[in-house]
């Protein structure tokens, strides 16, 4: 980990449920933290849940349960010296359907001003590419036309991450919706199975999208 503000996530990746059926669950009883010293610097359990610890889709139920895809738990930890660090989860599933409980353990960045990640690099490679797709632009890593439309994506990003979603869709109901007619558009590979937007950003890049193609270069150049 390099040093500043991270999340440590753990996150549920394939719900299943059948009428009759059984219903896959994950739960989260524990998570801790060791740095490279071997010394403890986060417990997040029963006892130790801080204001801080995000939840999502879920309930708090022998420990934080959680019920659909890419339910997750989020608990910060200020990173102050960079090193490898050791990332430990005590959890437990409730098995139904073919397939195993399956979860993510990491960690994630949260000082996505700086633009510095990895993560970052990449999303302003791909923002280099719509520039010169969308505008004909041939754009730098420092240009300044490229920094704008990254803080706009960051902005975006965090309002979007800010909002009550309880359900991690790509909209938030009711000041947003979409609405699905079609009892087809509601089975499992339907248009509606696949709104999951846990990490908030399938709203953010369609944001960029429409910045991009309301520019007067892409209108009527």
């Amino acid at each position: 980990l390099r040093s500043g503000a991270q999340q440590i996530k753990v996150r549920f990746l394939n719900d299943w449920s059948e009428e009759n059926g059984g219903d896959r669950n994950l739960h989260v009883a524990q998570v801790t933290v060791r740095d490279p010293g071997g010394k403890q610097v986060l417990l997040m359990d029963e006892d130790h849940r801080g204001a801080s610890t995000t939840f999502a889709c879920g309930k708090e139920q022998k420990g934080l349960s959680m019920w659909c895809d890419d339910g997750y738990v989020s608990v910060p930890l200020e990173v102050e010296t960079a090193g490898t660090y050791t990332l430990e989860a005590v959890v437990w599933g409730d098995q139904a359907g073919p397939d195993a409980v399956q979860m993510f353990l990491g960690t994630e960045r949260q000082d996505h001003d700086s633009g510095d990640s990895a993560g970052a690099r990449a999303i302003k490679g791909k923002l280099m590419e719509l520039h010169e797709r969308f505008l004909g632009e041939s754009l730098s890593a420092t240009d300044e036309e490229l920094e704008f439309s990254y803080q706009l994506l960051v902005e975006t990003w965090e309002d979007r991450a800010a909002q009550n979603n309880e359900w991690n869709w790509a909209w938030n109901w009711p000041q947003e919706t979409c609405r699905f007619y079609s009892s087809s558009q509601w089975q499992e590979g339907g248009v509606s199975q696949r709104a999951s937007d846990p990490d908030h950003m399938l709203y953010t890049w369609t944001s960029v999208l429409i910045y991009l193609m309301t520019d007067v270069y892409y209108l009527h150049e």
